[in-house]
Order: C-alpha cells, then structure tokens, then sequence
C-alpha cells in the first residue's frame, strides 16, 4: 500500500527539489512513522512493542524517500544539461537572478546539484 499509493504522491515532481537538512530529517521521521503504523506492532516475549527502525528497514527493503529524491534529482540534472538551448525549462535554468536580497542567499538547486556531484567525487 504504501510503496503504490503514499510514495509516488509524495515524491510527485520532486526532481526541483533543493534538500536541506531539515527537509530531509522531517522526511525521514515522516516515512519510518507511516511505514510503523502500516506494519503494527510486533509480538516480543508476551508482549507488545512498536518496531523500531531497522525493523521496519528489513521488512520494507527498498530505499527511504531521501535517497529516491537525490537519485530523482541527479537524473534531472542530465536531462537538464542535454536539453537544447531553445527550451524555456533551459532558460530558466541557465537564468541568473537580478538584484540582491538582504541576508543569506537561499539554497540554489544548481549549488544543490553542485555539492551532490563534488560529494559524490564526480
């Protein structure tokens, strides 16, 4: 149930997406949570206890929704860079921003896929 109707839903065009540590701790606790009530509690020694993560990791077999964003975001990035230059998707990619905004600049989804593919060694 919740590999075909909760996680396309939630991963629905996530590819944009710039990850911050905080998007993906919430979206971590948020999977384990749905993923322990969907699979109950288990029977220990007479009684009964919710699983605990790795539990539910063993039982469930098929990568969290954070690494399914980055692999989705990665793929992406290599339609992005083979579109040709006419495509208004590519414009706007290729578009730097005017002006300046007081404060910390916000996380860029090209600075995301930078980091991705220098952490990765590529």
């Amino acid at each position: 149930m919740y590999t075909t109707l909760i996680k396309p839903i939630v991963l629905y065009s996530c590819e944009p997406w710039a990850m911050t540590e905080k998007m993906k701790s919430s979206l971590t606790t948020w999977e384990q949570k749905i993923i322990r009530k969907i699979h109950g509690p288990i029977k220990h020694q007479n009684d009964w206890r919710i699983q605990i993560n790795n539990e539910s990791q063993v039982m469930y077999r098929t990568p969290n929704n954070v690494t399914t964003i980055k692999v989705r975001t990665l793929e992406w990035a290599g339609r992005l860079v083979r579109m040709s230059a006419d495509r208004n998707v590519k414009k706007i990619f290729l578009r730097k921003p005017d002006g300046r905004i007081a404060g910390r600049p916000k996380l860029r989804w090209s600075d995301y896929i930078e980091n991705k593919l220098k952490s990765m060694g590529v």
